[in-house]
C-alpha cells in the first residue's frame, strides 16, 4: 500500500504531492500541527468503550469555534493499568476555507486527514533512545513548531508553538500537560529538528528568494518563512534542559505512509468532507454501471446509442453539483456567522459602555486597563497591567473573557450558547515591566471568516 497511497501536504500556503503521481482523485492530506486541535489524554477504563465521547468535550474546550461541532478522532497510544493514553484531535471546519480552495484547485477528494508532525515524530524515534528519559522534541516547520514531550518513545504531550517571547510560557504548559499524563519527571534534554521540505517546496523557496521581498514569481505575496528558533529562543530553551540540534530534518513521508495503512491511526476528516467523498464514490460507481449498461445496449441494439450519452450527461451534472456543494456550504456558514455577529453588536445596549461593564466583570485583583479602543461590530483592543506582576491572573482574565455569554448582556436565555466575543487573544503574550505584568488583549465581535 505504501507504493500506491497518494499523499499530499498543504502547508505554508503551498500544495505538495508527497507520494503518488498526483493524478489520483482520492488522497491522504497532511497538515501542519497548528491547523488541528490536538491533545494527548488519559482515558479511564470506564470510558474505554467510547473514547470519542470522552475526548470530545476536552477538545471542544480548546476550540476557538465554541458553537461548532467537532469531528473528533482518537488514536490509542498505549494501555495502562487504569485505562489508556490516547492522541485526540479534530480539524475545525470553520478554519478550512483556504484548504478547500486548494482541494478544488487540485480537483481531489480527501480520504484521510493527518498531520505532518505525526509523520515526523515516527522518523524522530531513530534519534531518540527508548530509555524512559523525558525529552522535549521541537520540530521546526512551515507554519509552527511542533512540540512533543515523550518519556523514551512514549509521547505524553503535544502542542503547536510559535517562536518568540511567549514560547517559554507555552513550553511550560506543555511540560505540565506531560506531568498530567506521565507524572512528574525531570527533563533530560531538548531535541530540535530543522524544518523539512520536499523537492517542490525547496524549488518554490528558491524562487521566492530570487524575487523582491514580499512578492512571489507572479507578483503575489510569497509564502511565509518557516517557523524556526532564533538565537534568543535557543538561549531560553537552555534554561529548561541541554539542547541538542539534529543535523538533519525529519522526513514525514515514511511515517505518513505507515499511518495511512493503519485504520486505527488518527483521521480528522471533517464530516462534510466525508459526505462529499461518499457522494463522489457513489457518482463514480453509478457512472461505471451506466457505462456498462450503455455498452450492453450498444452491443444488443445499436439504435440505442444515445442512452449512454444521456446517462453520462446526468452523472456529469451530478458531479458539477457535488463540486458546487463545498462552495455553497462555505457561503451558508459565512452568512450564519455574519448574522450572529450583527445580532451580538447591533443593539445599542451592547455598545462601548456595556462592553466595558462585561470586561470589568471578570477583572482580577490588582489589574488596571489602558488604551481602550472599541469598534462596534468589529473589534475591541486594550492594554493592561497587573501591579503585583502575577502573569497567571492575565491568563485567568483571558479565559474569563472567552467565557462571557451574550445572555449576560441581552438577558435572553436563547443566547446562553452564543459567546459575547467570537475570539479573545493575547497577541504579544505577557511581559514584565517595572515589576508589573504587562499585556495587550484583542477581542473580536466578528466571526473569523468575516475578518480581512
Amino acid at each position: 500500500m505504501a507504493e500506491t497511497t497518494n499523499i499530499a501536504a498543504y502547508a505554508g500556503g503551498r500544495w505538495s504531492v508527497l507520494s503518488g503521481d498526483g493524478k489520483v482523485r482520492e488522497t491522504v492530506l497532511a497538515l501542519p500541527l497548528n491547523r488541528l486541535i490536538a491533545k494527548i489524554v488519559f482515558i479511564p477504563a470506564e470510558n474505554s468503550g467510547d473514547p470519542i465521547a470522552f475526548a470530545e468535550p476536552v477538545l471542544a474546550a480548546m476550540s476557538p469555534y465554541a458553537d461548532e461541532p467537532l469531528a473528533v478522532s482518537v488514536e490509542n497510544l498505549r494501555e495502562t493499568v487504569d485505562g489508556s493514553v490516547a492522541l485526540a484531535a479534530a480539524l475545525p471546519e470553520g478554519s478550512v476555507a483556504d484548504i478547500e480552495e486548494a482541494l478544488d484547485a487540485q480537483n481531489v477528494n480527501v480520504t484521510r486527514v493527518d498531520s505532518l508532525a505525526f509523520g515526523s515524530l515516527q522518523s524522530a524515534w531513530a534519534d531518540i533512545p527508548d530509555d524512559g528519559a523525558r525529552r522535549l522534541l521541537l520540530v521546526e516547520g512551515d507554519e509552527s513548531i511542533a512540540a512533543f514531550v515523550a518519556d523514551g518513545r512514549s509521547p505524553c504531550a503535544v502542542r503547536a508553538l510559535s517562536p518568540g517571547p511567549g514560547m517559554a510560557s507555552e513550553i511550560m504548559k506543555t511540560l505540565l500537560q506531560a506531568e498530567g499524563i506521565g507524572g512528574a519527571k525531570a527533563l533530560s534534554e531538548i531535541v530540535v529538528a530543522p524544518p523539512w521540505q520536499d523537492s517542490a517546496a525547496q524549488d518554490a523557496a528558491a524562487q521566492d528568494a530570487a524575487v523582491p521581498q514580499g512578492e512571489g514569481a507572479d507578483g503575489e505575496s510569497a509564502a511565509a518563512a518557516p517557523a524556526t528558533l532564533s538565537e534568543d529562543d535557543g538561549r531560553n530553551l537552555s534554561a529548561f534542559a541541554p539542547v541538542r540540534r539534529l543535523g538533519h530534518s525529519l522526513d514525514p513521508l515514511p511515517g505518513l505512509l505507515e499511518r495511512a495503512a493503519d485504520p486505527s491511526s488518527l483521521n480528522v476528516l471533517p464530516d462534510t468532507w466525508g459526505e462529499i467523498l461518499d457522494e463522489t464514490r457513489f457518482s463514480n460507481k453509478t457512472k461505471r454501471f451506466l457505462f456498462a449498461v450503455g455498452g450492453l445496449w450498444l452491443a444488443v441494439l445499436a439504435t440505442l446509442f444515445a442512452v449512454p450519452w444521456v446517462y453520462g450527461y446526468r452523472t456529469d451534472k451530478m458531479e458539477t453539483l457535488r463540486r458546487q456543494h463545498r462552495a455553497e456550504f462555505r457561503k451558508v456558514s459565512e452568512k450564519k456567522a455574519q448574522v450572529e455577529a450583527v445580532r451580538s453588536v447591533s443593539n445599542h445596549d451592547l455598545g462601548a459602555l456595556e462592553t466595558m461593564r462585561v470586561v470589568t466583570s471578570v477583572f482580577q485583583e490588582n489589574m488596571e486597563l489602558s488604551k481602550w479602543n472599541f469598534k462596534r461590530g468589529d473589534k475591541l483592543t486594550f492594554s493592561g497591567t497587573v501591579a503585583d506582576g502575577n502573569e497567571r491572573k492575565v491568563y485567568t482574565f483571558k479565559d474569563g473573557l472567552s467565557g462571557i455569554r451574550l445572555s449576560q448582556v441581552s438577558g435572553f436565555e436563547d443566547d446562553d450558547d452564543t459567546p459575547f466575543f467570537t475570539g479573545v487573544a493575547l497577541p504579544r503574550g505577557v511581559s514584565q515591566r517595572g515589576g508589573k505584568a504587562v499585556f495587550d488583549v484583542e477581542c473580536d465581535f466578528k466571526a473569523q471568516e468575516e475578518e480581512e
